[in-house]
């Protein structure tokens, strides 16, 4: 049988290949397209994939699992970052590729990503009458440092499709009868895009506290940049409000579940 040099086996495999198909060799022979040819030079487990014109060579490459960036990586070595922080400007699940100089982010690998919060300390006053953006203000997890604490938003990391998800309690002193509400929405960009309400029958008498559990869950497409809050929204009829109740039941978890 025959040697070949690279350029000659391409052109005698391309010649009866379709799209798609690809060639392995198998350290004797390149197999599944027909015919083994043998060509000097190839190690085990080398592919060549047919383009549709001709045989591209692709090099058969691992990815390294570890917490820290592999050391002295050669171009177009793959690493995902299995540890808990960021590491050579790659964070926490993400897998990248070396570009000869960086590592350079590919996507999201192992981890979606998740920003879960809860509201750990006091409690935070209402506008009866208007609507007041919650301040979440205890992280639970925050892959990609998404959350700003000083605006009480989640700024989107990268283009996705999002799952949203709150719960809030709140408590207010009403006199009165009949249903009493109180809302919970979801803003994207300063928009309005969900919105849930929670009823109570219960009319209390002066200085006796009602509570109400808004809580509300939404999926939306969001492109890197876009800002996300969840804002409540209490009628006016309501004396006075507050959010407490401890973390138990505050939460709001924004999880990346496909893409655009």
């Amino acid at each position: 049988m025959s040697y070949l040099n690279k350029e000659e086996i391409l052109s005698v495999l391309a010649q009866t290949a379709v799209s798609g198909d690809i060639v392995q060799w198998d350290g004797t022979n390149w197999v599944n397209v027909n015919f083994p040819i043998n060509l000097t030079g190839i190690a085990n487990g080398d592919i060549l994939v047919f383009n549709g014109t001709k045989f591209v060579p692709s090099k058969k490459q691992s990815i390294t699992e570890s917490t820290t960036a592999p050391v002295s990586p050669i171009l177009n070595d793959l690493w995902n970052n299995s540890g808990t922080t960021t590491d050579s400007g790659i964070k926490s699940g993400n897998l990248a590729y070396f570009n000869g100089a960086t590592w350079e982010r590919l996507y999201t690998y192992s981890k979606p990503v998740i920003c879960s919060r809860e509201i750990t300390i006091g409690g935070q006053s209402l506008s009866n009458g208007g609507v007041t953006k919650i301040a979440w203000n205890g992280a639970v997890t925050d892959t990609h440092s998404a959350w700003s604490v000083a605006n009480n938003h989640f700024v989107a990391p990268e283009n996705g499709l999002y799952l949203i998800y709150f719960r809030f309690r709140l408590q207010s002193t009403t006199v009165g009868t009949g249903n009493l509400s109180a809302f919970g929405n979801i803003y994207i960009n300063g928009l309005q895009v969900e919105n849930t309400a929670t009823f109570s029958n219960y009319s209390p008498s002066s200085g006796i506290l009602v509570g109400y559990r808004p809580h509300g869950i939404g999926v939306h497409g969001l492109s890197a940049g876009d800002m996300l809050d969840i804002r409540a929204d209490l009628p006016a009829y309501h004396t006075s409000a507050t959010i407490n109740g401890g973390a138990v039941m505050q939460k709001l978890k924004i999880i990346k579940i496909g893409e655009l």
